[in-house]
């Protein structure tokens, strides 16, 4: 996320931050696979058929702004 000459900011995929001491990192690598879904479907195979229902209920009762 970050870094200075002090501290390397990492987050997790849980979007949760560590922060190590500059001193400490031997080598920094950037992931080469991302943390989203590969495909937008994917999204939902972590959840339940009674999770999706709540989820689909929980959107349709949102209120919807008008078009700008």
């Amino acid at each position: 996320m970050s870094r200075d000459e002090q501290k390397v900011v990492i987050r997790n995929a849980k979007a949760e931050d560590t922060v190590l001491n500059a001193n400490d990192v031997e080598e920094l690598q950037p992931q080469t696979i991302s943390l989203m879904p590969e495909m937008p479907e994917k999204q939902l195979n972590d959840l339940s058929d009674a999770d999706i229902a709540s989820l689909l209920e929980f959107l349709s009762q949102q209120k919807s702004f008008p078009a700008q």
